[in-house]
């Protein structure tokens, strides 16, 4: 085992990301991507890590007076912290209602 030469790299190696890899940035192409149309505020970036990955999301958010739609899930604001959610849920909520 001592003598193992390094693989190379090919087309089927996978890598994992981590922390030393740059962040992407936001571009215009994906802000054009939004499910609504609206003015959408950014709320700035939060970091999770996973196992084996940390994860950087952008969160965004648009105050909408559109009713809520039976697609997704819903709860008042006052009952959020009575909610199950992930830690990375409750994060990218804490992002969104901070700002």
């Amino acid at each position: 085992m001592g003598n193992a030469k390094p693989r190379k790299a090919n087309d089927q190696t996978k890598t994992i990301p981590n922390a030393a890899e740059p962040k992407r940035k936001q571009t215009e192409r994906s802000v054009q991507r939004f499910p609504l149309a609206g003015e959408w505020r950014c709320c700035g970036d939060i970091e999770h890590v996973f196992t084996h990955f940390a994860l950087t999301l952008t969160v965004w958010k648009l105050n909408a007076n559109a009713a809520a739609t039976e697609n997704g899930w819903w709860s008042k604001k006052s009952e959020l912290d009575g909610e199950a959610l992930p830690t990375l849920f409750k994060k990218v909520l804490s992002a969104a209602l901070s700002n």
